[in-house]
């Protein structure tokens, strides 16, 4: 993973995400998916800070954090309304 930049959550609605799905294989995209409901999971009972990493069509690393993460299927949502397509997330650390 290339080293990623810092983001405010409001700053994610400036940025262009691609269509593709970030993560190519089958098992990446099963841990991503336990990893957000952790997240999930951990910021509703602990209101700990997780970091979100996602990655933009040229490459570049994008990080975020929030103590509120909702994560529904195609999309997870946190603090302040901010919607993230899950295909753009490469990884969650909670």
């Amino acid at each position: 993973m290339n080293e990623p930049r810092l983001i405010n959550p409001s700053d994610i609605r400036l940025f262009h995400f691609g269509l593709q799905d970030v993560l190519t294989s089958p098992a990446e995209k099963e841990l991503r998916k336990w990893k957000l409901r952790r997240a999930m999971m951990i910021s509703n009972c602990e209101h700990t800070v997780i970091n979100i990493y996602l990655t933009l069509p040229n490459g570049e690393v994008l990080e975020t954090q929030s103590d509120t993460v909702n994560y529904a299927d195609d999309f997870v949502t946190i603090k302040g309304g901010i919607t993230i397509p899950t295909w753009t997330i490469s990884d969650v650390d909670a």
